[in-house]
């Protein structure tokens, strides 16, 4: 009641609340989809569990390649995303719609990069930074988006690669480091 706003910060909670619910029905039924969120090339930095990003993600229908680890940002090395293999990749850098072509486009000739299913099948998708990065308000919306990224995966391909493993089931916990990263620690893989 310090700003005497609290009717108003019900409505919005309301509000998100209600989008995630539905964004949640609508791919209910749809198999789920292995999914890798970049924040940092150099060094290569992800969204890993306990984040808001990773939240939205699961929401719309995606299971985080990297939602095993205990760091909430972790570093990891192209080695480890190969190995898990992400059937989507969503890149929440860049300025602008061009600068996220130039990095895909790199991706595309990077080594290591270019053997990756989801490069190869033209699924590596921009999110905006300033919209996706960030907790805000607009976090149904971003799930939603993520929904329709995501949507882009055949069944056949999602089914194949439920039967694996869970992504890092057998990593050692010696891998992280316990540096600090955005939003709290993170290791690196």
């Amino acid at each position: 009641a310090l700003t005497d706003r609290d009717a108003a910060a019900d409505s919005i909670v309301h509000d998100i609340r209600q989008e995630m619910e539905a964004v949640a029905r609508d791919v209910a039924n749809r198999p789920r989809t292995r999914v890798m969120y970049v924040i940092g090339i150099e060094p290569l930095m992800v969204a890993g569990p306990r984040t808001f990003v990773d939240e939205a993600l699961t929401i719309a229908g995606g299971d985080n390649v990297f939602g095993d680890t205990r760091a909430r940002w972790p570093v990891v090395s192209i080695e480890e995303v190969i190995r898990r293999d992400p059937e989507v990749i969503i890149v929440g850098l860049g300025r602008t719609a061009a600068e996220a072509d130039s990095v895909t486009a790199r991706l595309r000739t990077a080594p290591g990069w270019r053997e990756l299913r989801a490069v190869r099948e033209g699924r590596v998708h921009w999110a905006d930074p300033y919209e996706f990065n960030r907790p805000s308000p607009t976090i149904g919306r971003s799930a939603r988006r993520f929904a329709e990224m995501l949507s882009d995966v055949g069944p056949s391909e999602s089914e194949e690669s439920a039967g694996r493993a869970a992504p890092g089931a057998a990593m050692p916990d010696n891998n992280l480091d316990g540096r600090d990263g955005p939003d709290g620690p993170h290791g690196l893989v």
